[in-house]
């Protein structure tokens, strides 16, 4: 298959059409059908992954989605897919393939791709910001030295024809044609001004008369290794893994297996730095649901995770009892919980994920109402 990967890259690399065309048909055609007969219980578990997963409302799934390990060698997006069609990664080189030609001959559709004008309109921020945060590096040069966006496009499907190239969002845009079922780009719940355009459902290139086809796969951008909990570092995610609907009962042992992530690091500010949804155009429904009932498990886990000694000494502060609660600080700090039967708040990313919070009155429950009290958790996690 390497040799095919070549030889594709010469052929496009030199416009040769038909010679990539013949190419690509002799690669044996790719059922969706097998999605459906895959036991996913079976594959590892990503724990690190699994914890990273947002909250998205879909009537379709029941359980509790889970992700899956996928080699990360820089394939990681063709091994995930192959991992959803047929439970390995045998169909990593053949997936790659088709996503370079799909990219190449459809450039046009993926450079004015809907989603960049959906999140342009819900943002406010142009197309022409949006368009190459979905590229890498290959597509970014093409722009730079004066090319158009078919030409970004163009210049990633060359690149794609070279293993272990990482990918972007453009090529996820492109593998939902190539499988032929809607995909969806799942990007942790952090603060980063592109977050909507990465998470978004990427429909294919064709529809389908058959709704059963309409239900979507799951990709999560995530990390290989642990998160860089350093002062003032960010979520750069490194790494795509498969996300799967697994059972209650199956949900329940990774939850227990999630607390034993080890961090770089105590510290709660730089893990709050980046786990916080970003801000959106007003009056436009969220996708990702961050009401108090979010993470319901993370959040009762993060009571037995507080120690006694912690509880008391947090009990014993004294409490603010000349100010209350400002209803207005939800929507600026999308990440604090108002208990009104307490009157207390709480971070839902620290409630989440206790054993990177420290000591923190937000876990088990802050009264001291000031705009500052918050200012101050969101910098330094105290």
């Amino acid at each position: 298959m390497t040799s095919q990967l070549k030889e594709l890259h010469e052929f496009l690399s030199a416009g040769n059409e038909e010679s990539a065309k013949r190419l690509i048909e002799t690669l044996n055609p790719l059922s969706i059908v097998d999605v459906e007969k895959v036991d996913f219980t079976k594959l590892p578990k990503d724990i690190l992954g699994t914890s990273l997963i947002p909250d998205i409302d879909d009537v379709n799934e029941t359980g509790h989605r889970i992700a899956v390990q996928a080699t990360g060698n820089g394939n990681c997006l063709y091994n995930s897919a192959s991992l959803i069609l047929c439970g390995d990664e045998s169909r990593s080189n053949s997936l790659r393939l088709l996503v370079a030609s799909e990219l190449y001959f459809h450039a046009e559709y993926y450079a004015t791709h809907e989603v960049f004008k959906q999140t342009a309109e819900l943002t406010e921020i142009s197309e022409s910001v949006l368009f190459p945060v979905a590229l890498t590096a290959s597509g970014d040069k093409a722009l730079t030295d004066g090319g158009t966006r078919n030409d970004a496009v163009k210049a990633e499907a060359v690149a794609t024809c070279e293993d272990k190239q990482w990918a972007s969002l453009i090529h996820m845009m492109a593998m939902a044609s190539v499988i032929g079922r809607s995909v969806y780009s799942l990007y942790p719940e952090v603060n980063f001004r592109f977050r909507p355009l990465m998470m978004n459902l990427l429909k294919p290139r064709r529809s389908h008369a058959d709704d059963t086809l309409d239900k979507p796969v799951y990709f999560l951008w995530s990390r290989e290794g642990n998160l860089d909990n350093r002062p003032n570092a960010w979520y750069k995610p490194n790494h795509i893994v498969p996300v799967m609907c697994a059972p209650d009962a199956q949900h329940k042992d990774d939850v227990k297996k999630m607390a034993t992530i080890k961090s770089t690091g105590a510290k709660q500010s730089t893990l709050f730095t980046f786990l916080m949804p970003p801000s959106i155009k007003p009056g436009v429904k969220r996708t990702v649901d961050h009401s108090p009932a979010v993470l319901p498990q993370k959040l009762k886990k993060s009571e037995e995770k507080v120690g006694l000694h912690d509880r008391k000494e947090v009990a014993n502060r004294k409490p603010s009892t000349s100010r209350k609660f400002l209803r207005q600080w939800q929507e600026q700090f999308n990440w604090v919980v108002h208990h009104e039967d307490e009157n207390k708040m709480t971070c839902k990313t620290c409630c989440a994920f206790p054993h990177l919070a420290g000591k923190t009155e937000f876990l088990v429950g802050c009264r001291t109402f000031k705009k500052e009290t918050l200012q101050k958790h969101s910098i330094g996690g105290g």
